[in-house]
């Protein structure tokens, strides 16, 4: 293998361990300080040049196998020289497996973007949700301290009631008394 495609291949495996990476069951702490470090790396300009460039470079080496694989198609096959067929069926395959390798980087370049924003995505909707959990908690607490108050009101009541009668029968027993003070 070439070093041009030692380095696309290269690439390739880092790509894929990133995907890995980005797929596995995480917490959620760590997606989101993993996604936090590719979108730091998005806002940083030589970045995202060095990556234009890289994938630019592949994206010609994907063309440059992929019409020599066409043209490798369209050589005529000798039935008296098997070696010369030997090396036209290496050719050809060397030319597949360059196309497939930048193939393989290409697509997983552009799938480790949707990742990226399928999992932004998530954490948006994690966040949402923990919102609305804390207000629905917030409501619940509100709905029992508001059933409190319902019971508190009826003690109340009861308590207004139970001092209704105490003057009631304290009045009751205050004549008597108050005829005995009017005596002395």
């Amino acid at each position: 293998m070439s070093l041009q495609l030692s380095i696309i291949f290269g690439i390739l495996m880092g790509e894929m361990f990133i995907i890995t990476l980005l797929v596995l069951p995480l917490g959620s702490n760590v997606r989101r300080s993993v996604v936090r470090l590719f979108n730091w790396t998005a806002r940083k300009p030589t970045c995202n040049v060095t990556t234009y460039i890289v994938l630019g470079l592949v994206g010609l080496f994907f063309i440059d196998s992929f019409r020599s694989v066409n043209s490798a198609r369209h050589t005529p096959v000798s039935n008296y020289d098997a070696a010369v067929n030997q090396q036209a069926y290496m050719k050809k395959f060397y030319n597949q497996r360059n196309m497939y390798i930048t193939g393989a980087t290409l697509f997983y370049a552009a799938s480790i973007k949707c990742i990226i924003n399928l999992i932004n995505q998530i954490l948006r909707n994690e966040e949402k949700l923990s919102k609305v959990a804390k207000v629905e908690h917030t409501t619940l607490d509100l709905q029992k301290l508001k059933e409190e108050i319902k019971s508190k009101d009826v003690q109340i009541e009861g308590l207004k009631r139970q001092l209704e009668n105490l003057t009631k029968s304290y009045n009751e027993l205050t004549p008597e008394e108050k005829s005995n003070k009017k005596d002395e």
